[in-house]
């Protein structure tokens, strides 16, 4: 039979979230944004979701689009 690892609050430890600094979300996005990774690359480089890589680089690109260059 198999035996599930549980941590303290009864959560499967392969079903635990794992949470980032904004920092490591900007890093993450700049990546993509601008040093030309594609998202996977900058996904497996970083250790981020596909999703959240996603979603940073999407706040990146808006944030960029109102730097006045």
């Amino acid at each position: 039979m198999y035996d599930h690892s549980h941590n303290e609050s009864g959560e499967d430890e392969d079903e635990k979230k794992r949470s980032f600094s904004p920092e490591v979300h900007l890093e993450a996005a700049q990546l993509v944004v601008e040093q030309g990774y594609t998202v996977k690359a900058a996904c497996d480089a970083m250790g981020v979701g596909k999703t959240t890589m996603e979603y940073c680089v999407r706040i990146l690109r808006s944030e960029h689009a109102w730097l006045p260059f």
